[in-house]
C-alpha cells in the first residue's frame, strides 16, 4: 500500500475533488470516433480508393467459382492493375455496397473530430495546426487563451500539490512553489508596451524591472533607479504649498504689527494665529483635529450607557469642536466644510455607538474635502 504523502499525485476531472478521471475515460467515445474514422480511410485510400461492391450473378454458381470471383476483382483492383479496367462476364452485375467518402462527409468528420478532442482538453485548434479560423489578429489571443484555459488549471494543480508533498510543513512560511507564467502570458507588444510605461511613470518598476520580466539582462545599477513624472504630487503637499502661500502673501502685505486686543473674547487675531502656525502643515493641522475629535468621541462612547445620553454630548460637543477647528486652520476653512465635517462626526458617532464599534476617522479622506472647499 502507498500512502498519499509519498506519491505525487495530479488529479484530473473529479466529482468530488478526492478521485479524478482521466479525461480520455470521458472522451472515450469521442476518441474512439476519431480513430475509427482514421480506420476508414487508411481502409479506403490502402484500397486504391475503391469503394466495397456487391457482385450479383443471374445464375447460380457454387463455392468455388465464387471464390475464384471474389479473387479475381480483387486481383483487378489492387497491386499495379488497380487503376485498369474490369470487364464482368456472364451477366454479373456491380453495385457498390459502401456509402462514398464524400456522402459520408468524412473530410468534414476528421475534422469536427479534431475540435472534438481538442475541446476536451482545452487546446485552441491552431495549436493542432488547424489555422482554418486563426488570423493574424488573433493568434496572439489564441496563445493566451490556450495558456490560461488549458494549462493554468493543471499549473496550480501541480503547484499546490508540490506545496502539500514536497514542502515541510516548517518550511511553508516561506518557501512555496510558483511557476512563473508572465513570459507566456505577455499579450501584444502594444499593450504590454503601455502597461510597462504606466507602471514605470507610477514609480512601480524600474527599467531592471522591466527588462527582467522580458527575460533581459539588467543594464546595472542606474537601471534600479525609479522614475516619477516631475509633475506629480500629493494631496498633502498641495496643502502645504497652499497654506505657505497664503501666509507669504500675508507677511508681504502686511506694513505695521497688528495691535492685538486680548481683553475681546480672550482670542488673538487672525494674522497672529496664522503666524504662530506657519511652521505646522495642513497635514499636522487636520491630524491634531482628527485625532482630537476621535479620542473625544471614543470616550464618550465608553462612558454614556444610553443613546440618548450620547446624543446630547454630541450637541455639547459641536461648539467645543467648531472652537478648536477654528483656532487650528484660520482662514484655511470655510464655514460650510466645518458644519459638513461636524455633520459627518456626528453621524458615524452614533452608527459606531449602535454598532458598539469604535471611531475612527480617515485624515487623508479629511484633508481632500478641505482641499476641494
Amino acid at each position: 500500500i502507498l500512502e498519499a504523502n509519498d506519491m505525487f499525485h495530479l488529479k484530473g476531472p473529479s466529482y468530488d475533488g478526492l478521485i479524478g478521471y482521466s479525461v480520455i475515460s470521458y472522451a472515450a467515445r469521442s476518441i474512439g470516433l476519431g480513430m475509427a474514422t482514421e480506420s476508414f480511410g487508411s481502409d479506403f485510400f490502402s484500397n486504391g480508393a475503391f469503394p466495397s461492391i456487391v457482385l450479383e450473378h443471374p445464375g447460380q454458381i457454387g463455392p468455388q467459382a465464387i471464390d475464384n470471383l471474389k479473387n479475381s476483382v480483387a486481383d483487378a483492383v489492387s497491386g499495379k492493375n488497380k487503376h485498369a479496367p474490369i470487364v464482368f462476364e456472364e451477366g454479373i452485375k456491380a453495385s457498390q455496397w459502401t456509402i462514398p467518402p464524400n456522402d459520408a462527409q468524412f473530410i468534414e468528420t476528421r475534422k469536427f473530430q479534431v475540435s472534438e478532442v481538442a475541446r476536451w482538453f482545452g487546446v485552441p485548434l491552431h495549436k493542432l495546426q488547424e489555422l482554418d479560423k486563426s488570423t493574424f489578429n488573433n493568434i496572439e489571443a489564441q496563445n493566451i487563451e490556450f495558456i490560461q484555459g488549458a494549462l493554468l488549471s493543471w499549473i496550480r494543480r501541480l503547484e499546490l500539490e508540490a506545496n502539500i508533498k514536497l514542502v515541510s510543513s516548517q518550511s511553508r512560511s516561506r518557501v512555496f512553489s510558483k511557476m512563473n507564467m508572465g513570459a507566456l502570458l505577455r499579450g501584444d507588444t502594444e499593450a504590454r508596451g503601455k502597461y510597462y510605461r504606466e507602471l514605470s511613470d507610477l514609480g512601480v518598476f524600474s527599467i531592471n524591472d522591466i527588462r527582467e520580466l522580458e527575460d533581459m539582462n539588467p543594464i546595472g545599477a542606474d537601471g534600479d533607479k525609479r522614475l516619477v513624472q516631475v509633475n506629480r504630487t500629493t494631496i498633502q503637499k498641495v496643502g502645504e504649498d497652499n497654506l505657505q502661500g497664503r501666509i507669504d502673501g500675508s507677511n508681504n502685505n502686511a506694513t505695521a504689527p497688528a495691535q492685538v486686543d486680548e481683553s475681546e473674547n480672550g482670542s488673538t487675531s487672525t494674522k497672529r494665529r496664522a503666524q504662530n502656525k506657519e511652521a505646522e502643515s495642513l497635514a499636522d493641522l487636520v491630524g491634531a483635529i482628527v485625532s482630537r475629535g476621535t479620542q473625544r468621541v471614543n470616550e464618550a462612547l465608553e462612558n454614556k450607557k444610553t443613546l440618548s445620553d450620547f446624543a446630547a454630548w454630541l450637541e455639547r460637543f459641536d461648539p467645543d469642536q467648531r472652537r478648536y477647528i477654528e483656532n487650528k486652520l484660520c482662514d484655511q476653512a470655510s464655514s460650510d466644510w466645518v458644519d459638513d465635517y461636524l455633520q459627518a462626526l456626528k453621524v458615524k458617532a452614533v452608527d459606531c455607538y449602535n454598532e458598539g464599534a469604535e471611531y475612527s476617522d480617515d485624515v487623508d479622506q479629511v484633508i481632500a474635502e478641505l482641499i476641494i472647499r
